[in-house]
């Protein structure tokens, strides 16, 4: 299995969620918008930074920041999950270990 290069998967992370928000933003989410969602990824870039985490953990707690609250635009009561269950969907297509897929979504559930 070829190494990942996690800092470029989370680029790609970004990147897909930039987008998602782009085009399923409908105004009606005042709290949990795009702007919450890059204060909660810088936050836990700085606490993930401070504590010295490995490349393969600061991707999985930087992709659980990014995805979060992603849900939302699907399903509000739900949105931990429908975000967790995105967040799989998009790291399975971007050949990313199961255990690091579970691990992300074990950080939107908590």
């Amino acid at each position: 299995m070829p190494k990942i290069n996690y800092k470029q998967q989370l680029l790609e992370v970004k990147n897909f969620v930039l987008e998602y928000f782009k085009t399923h933003q409908d105004g009606k989410l005042v709290y949990h918008n795009l702007n919450h969602t890059e204060s909660v990824v810088n936050a836990t870039m700085q606490i993930a930074n401070h504590y010295q985490l490995n490349d393969k953990d600061f991707f999985i707690v930087c992709t659980g920041a990014w995805f979060h609250d992603t849900g939302y635009f699907e399903d509000i009561q739900n949105h931990e999950q429908r975000g967790a269950d995105l967040a799989v969907e998009f790291l399975k297509e971007q050949h990313i270990s199961a255990e690091v897929r579970d691990a992300v979504m074990q950080v939107i559930l908590s």
